[in-house]
C-alpha cells in the first residue's frame, strides 16, 4: 500500500505542481491583477458564501462514496445510479437554499449574474468531484490524478487566450463563463474514463437506497460543513463587516491564493491517503508505516513553505501583486503560517474519517467554528484582513491539534511514533536559518529566499523526516511490477 501511495502521490504532484501552479499565478492572479482589489474582492466574498452551503449540493457524498467503494468496490453498479439520482437533487436544493441566504445578505441584488454563475459551477464541481470519487474508490488512482487538473488547463487556455490576444476584455463575468466550459468538459472527460464501468449499471432509482445513503452520508456532511464553515467564512465576513470590505477582502483573497496554491498538496494526500487508509483499517493491517511517511513528506513540505513565506512576505506580494504593500505581505505570511496546522490536519483527520471517528470530529469542529466567529466579530472591524488572517491560524491550530489528539486515543500505534518530536526541531531549526537569511540584505532577497529553501529541504533529509532510500525503492519496485 506504501508503495501504491508513493507512485500516485507522485504522480499526482507532477501534474499538479505543472498544471496548478501555472494556473493560479499566471490566470488568477492575472485577473485579480487586471480587475483589481475591489472587484476581485467581491468576487472572492460571494465564491465563499457558496462554499458555506457546498455541504447541501455534496452532503458528504463524496467521502461517503470513495469510503464504501474502497471497502466493497463490488457495489459501484447497485449504488452509482441512486447516488447521482441524490447528487441532483441535493444540487437543486443547494441552488434554492443559497438564493434564499443571498437575498437576506444582500447579495442577490448586488451582482445576481455574478452570484448564480458562481452557483452553477459550484453544482459542477461537485459532479466532477463525485464522479472522481468513483474512480479512486475503484483503485483507479492514475485516472483520477490525471482528472485531478484538468480543468485547470482548460481555464489556462481558455483565460490565457483573452489574456494575450485581449487583456482589456477580462471580466469577473467572463471568468465564471471560461470556468463554466472548463467543468463542462472535465465531467465529460471522468464519464469516458468510467464509461466501461457504467455498462455494467441499470440506471434505476432505488428508494431505499436513498433513504440508506442520506442517513448514511450525514455524518460526513455534518464534518464537512463545520470545516467549511471555520475555513470560507473569513471572506464573506471581510467583505460584510469591514468599511472598505471588498478591498480588504481582495487584500485577503491575494494572500489566500498562495495559501490555496500550497493547500493542494495537502488535498492530494489525503485523496489518496483516505482509500488506502480505509483499505488498511478494513484489513486488520497497521496504518503507522502510511502515515508516517504521508505525515512526514507533508509536513517538511509545511515548514520549509510557510516559514520561508512568512519571512519573504513583503517581498513575495509586493513581485505578485500590483497594487501590493506591506499590509498585503502582512496578511500573506500570517496566512501561510496557517498550513503549518492544516497539513496536519489533512493527515490525522484524514485517518479520522477513514475510521469513521465523525461525532468527536464535529464536537471539535464545533469549537473552532466558535472560535473563528467570534474571534472575527472582534478583530475584523478594525484590523480588517490583517486581524482575519490571525484568526484562521489560530482556528487552524486548534483544529489540528484536536484532531492529532483524538487519532492517538484511538490509535495506541501512533504514540510510538518519533514524528511529533522530529516534527517541532525540524520547524525550529528551520525558523531560525531562515530567521538569519532574511537580515542578510547584501544579498537579493529571492536567492535568500530560495537558499532558505534549499536548507529546508537538506535538514527534512537530515532528520529522516523524508527518506530518499524509501521513496526511491517503492518507485522503482512499483516501475519493475
Amino acid at each position: 500500500m506504501k508503495r501504491a501511495f508513493a507512485s500516485n502521490l507522485v504522480l499526482l504532484l507532477g501534474i499538479n505542481f505543472l498544471i496548478k501552479p501555472l494556473y493560479i499565478f499566471g490566470i488568477d492572479r492575472e485577473v485579480q491583477n487586471a480587475v483589481g482589489p475591489e472587484q476581485y474582492g467581491l468576487f472572492f466574498a460571494l465564491l465563499n458564501l457558496t462554499y458555506l452551503f457546498q455541504i447541501v449540493n455534496d452532503f458528504g457524498l463524496q467521502s461517503f462514496n470513495n469510503r464504501e467503494l474502497s471497502h466493497k468496490p463490488e457495489k459501484f453498479p447497485v449504488q452509482f445510479s441512486s447516488l447521482l439520482a441524490v447528487k441532483f437533487g441535493l444540487s437543486l436544493a443547494f441552488l434554492l437554499i443559497l438564493t434564499g441566504a443571498a437575498a437576506l445578505t444582500g447579495y442577490l441584488s448586488r451582482q445576481p449574474e455574478w452570484l448564480l454563475g458562481i452557483a452553477a459551477n459550484q453544482v459542477l464541481l461537485s459532479l466532477l468531484l463525485f464522479l472522481r470519487s468513483n474512480l479512486a474508490g475503484l483503485g483507479m488512482y492514475r485516472a483520477d490524478s490525471l482528472l485531478s487538473s484538468f480543468d485547470k488547463l482548460v481555464m489556462i487556455f481558455l483565460v490565457g487566450f483573452f489574456l494575450l490576444n485581449n487583456p482589456e476584455s477580462i471580466s469577473i463575468p467572463l471568468f465564471i463563463v471560461c470556468q463554466t466550459g472548463s467543468y463542462l468538459l472535465a465531467i465529460g472527460a471522468a464519464v469516458a474514463v468510467l464509461r466501461p464501468r457504467l455498462r455494467e449499471i441499470v440506471f434505476r432509482v432505488r428508494m431505499p437506497m436513498v433513504r440508506w445513503t442520506l442517513r448514511s452520508s450525514a455524518p460526513f456532511a455534518l464534518v464537512m460543513f463545520l470545516m467549511y464553515v471555520y475555513t470560507y467564512i473569513d471572506g464573506v465576513m471581510i467583505e460584510r463587516l469591514h468599511s472598505d470590505g471588498a478591498y480588504e477582502a481582495g487584500i485577503y483573497a491575494s494572500g489566500y491564493r498562495l495559501l490555496d496554491a500550497i493547500g493542494i498538496i495537502g488535498y492530494l494526500f489525503a485523496g489518496l491517503l483516505l482509500p488506502m487508509l480505509s483499505r488498511q483499517l478494513g484489513s486488520g493491517h497497521s496504518v503507522r508505516p502510511l502515515l508516517d511517511m504521508g505525515a512526514g513528506t507533508l509536513w517538511s513540505v509545511a515548514v520549509g513553505v510557510s516559514i520561508v513565506t512568512f519571512f519573504f512576505s513583503t517581498h513575495l506580494s509586493e513581485w505578485l501583486y500590483l497594487a501590493a504593500n506591506n499590509s498585503w505581505g502582512q496578511v500573506l505570511g500570517r496566512l501561510m503560517l496557517s498550513f503549518l496546522p492544516w497539513s496536519l490536519t489533512y493527515i490525522y483527520g484524514t485517518l479520522l474519517t477513514a475510521a469513521g471517528q465523525l461525532a468527536a470530529m464535529n464536537r471539535l469542529f464545533v469549537g473552532c467554528i466558535l472560535l473563528n466567529v467570534l474571534a472575527n466579530l472582534l478583530v475584523i472591524p478594525k484590523y480588517g484582513a490583517a486581524g482575519a488572517a490571525l484568526t484562521t491560524l489560530a482556528t487552524q491550530t486548534l483544529a489540528a491539534v484536536g484532531q492529532y489528539i483524538l487519532a492517538v486515543r484511538k490509535f495506541a500505534e501512533l504514540r510510538a511514533s518519533t514524528f511529533p518530536v522530529k516534527g517541532v526541531v525540524l520547524l525550529l531549526l528551520v525558523f531560525f536559518s531562515t530567521w538569519i537569511l532574511s537580515t542578510f540584505d547584501a544579498l537579493p532577497w529571492m536567492l535568500r529566499m530560495c537558499l532558505a529553501l534549499g536548507i529546508s529541504g537538506f535538514l527534512s533529509i537530515l532528520l529522516k523526516m523524508i527518506s530518499i532510500k524509501e521513496w526511491i525503492h517503492l518507485l522503482s519496485t512499483q516501475h519493475k511490477e
